[in-house]
């Protein structure tokens, strides 16, 4: 006996959603695409080649910002109020920076005074200048090159590499610059990275909880040299400047 598939009923409110759905072959542009221009492909191809549409550099854009901790998100360098709470002298250093928000900084000083507040406040502004930008802890960045080193498909977040074929100017923020571990190999990493911002003059942010004597005091472990040589292209880079927040 053939088996029979027994016929399900349809109730009239199944119709009526069965009548609001209309096929992709009769919707328009604007129900098919978030982006019409490109139709969702980032590039619009045309007689003279391929162009990137303006929704991919969006969404790029956006996904960097992302990347800013969400205690920073709502910030902003042209409208944040200074907190003299946290350390009197946030008001002059906001002051300056917003005057000159292409400078290089060393933000030494105690835990909670702001000062990786003030590095994502400038990455913000670089990528929304549509700035080459990286923002990231030190030590995450050395263990990048570490599993780089051993095999990883991932590249560092930035290499010295990237920086010396680089025609624009990176903005790069090095966060708790005195918290990595130091050793031959990470000396020798932040060294060459170090070398290509100063030579190339990029734009670098670093903070720490020890001052200058002390970053060369820790990046000295593993041979004098590192924390010398460091520590002077750190401190002679072009347009440097440096704020203690004890």
């Amino acid at each position: 006996m053939a088996n029979w598939t027994p016929l399900k009923l349809v109730l009239p409110e199944q119709l009526k959603n069965l009548e609001s759905v209309t096929p992709d072959c009769f919707k328009s542009p604007q129900e098919l695409f978030s982006c019409v221009a490109c139709e969702d492909l980032g590039w619009i191809i045309g007689a003279k080649g391929a162009k990137q549409c303006e929704c991919l550099r969006v969404k790029q854009r956006q996904r960097l910002l992302d990347r800013i901790p969400p205690e920073y998100r709502g910030l902003d360098l042209s409208t944040i109020q200074p907190d003299p709470s946290r350390h009197e002298g946030q008001a002059s250093l906001i002051g300056a920076l917003r005057a000159d928000p292409a400078m290089s900084l060393i933000l030494s000083g105690r835990v909670g005074c702001g000062k990786s507040m003030i590095g994502w406040l400038l990455y913000k502004r670089a990528i929304e200048a549509e700035r080459p930008a990286v923002a990231i802890p030190l030590a995450e960045l050395l263990g990048q090159f570490r599993r780089y080193e051993c095999g990883s498909e991932q590249l560092p977040a930035v290499t010295s590499d990237t920086l010396r074929d680089s025609s624009r100017r990176w903005f790069i923020f090095l966060d708790e610059f005195d918290k990595a571990r130091v050793s031959e190999f990470a000396g020798e990493q932040l060294f060459l990275l170090m070398d290509a911002i100063y030579t190339y003059r990029h734009q670098l942010v670093v903070t720490a909880n020890v001052d200058k004597d002390g970053l060369r005091q820790h990046w000295s472990q593993h041979g004098e040299g590192y924390g010398v040589s460091v520590m002077r292209r750190l401190l002679e880079l072009e347009g440097m400047a440096r704020k203690e927040m004890f």
